[in-house]
């Protein structure tokens, strides 16, 4: 089970499962890859974002640029995709979440296994030969960074073969951001965190 902890202090603060409005970094780190980079294995990827339990955080534009930015990725590789959204699903919509004491501070409990599970029909209508789950593992602010508003945080990403239900790749992208920025600046740094997940599943060709 994906879990969210809260932890509040003087110099730390930590809200798992809530991300920045914007970010200014990122970098990719493959925690467990067994994926076979044949073209043409990711055929239909259906995609399940988690990062919209805390959208009041992080803002609907950056939501709405990772998902054109993951669309046009995966369509220059000829992989046909479809999202879901937790908000927006059955679990997600008919839902509180669950906060639970723990500690000195809280933890939040979404529901992925049961959302996936309740939306097999539509990934099988959709032909999905592989899932992606997007998570948002951690986010916190700390230091200057409070006076700033500015929030590190860390996107997990699991991709799944849909017939065999084996994890093909698990990794995290690390990220930093503030909340209100240029949308041009938005652009480039949401481009950093797709590229440096995409780069893996589908790395660059090499020139000869």
């Amino acid at each position: 089970m994906f879990t969210r902890k809260t932890l509040a202090s003087c110099s730390l603060v930590f809200l798992l499962a809530t991300l920045s409005g914007c970010v200014t970094h990122s970098s990719f780190v493959a925690e467990q890859n067994a994926l076979q980079t044949k073209p043409g294995t990711i055929q239909n990827l259906y995609v399940y974002s988690f990062l919209d339990a805390r959208a009041d955080f992080f803002g609907d534009e950056f939501l709405k640029a990772l998902q054109a930015q993951i669309d046009q990725r995966l369509a220059a590789q000829g992989v046909k995709d479809e999202w879901l959204w937790y908000e927006q699903s059955d679990t997600g919509s008919t839902s509180a979440l669950q906060t639970l004491p723990n500690g000195n501070g809280s933890m939040v409990r979404l529901p992925v296994p049961m959302t996936v599970m309740m939306n097999r029909a539509a990934e099988r209508k959709a032909n999905a030969t592989h899932r992606l789950i997007i998570f948002p593992r951690n986010v916190g602010l700390s230091g200057i960074q409070i006076a700033e508003r500015a929030y590190f945080a860390t996107i997990a990403w699991t991709l799944v073969d849909v017939n065999t239900g084996a994890v093909l790749l698990r990794g995290r992208s690390d990220t930093w951001g503030k909340p209100v920025q240029a949308d041009d600046v938005l652009h480039d740094q949401v481009a950093r965190i797709v590229d440096d997940f995409m780069a893996v599943p589908f790395p660059p060709v090499k020139a000869p």
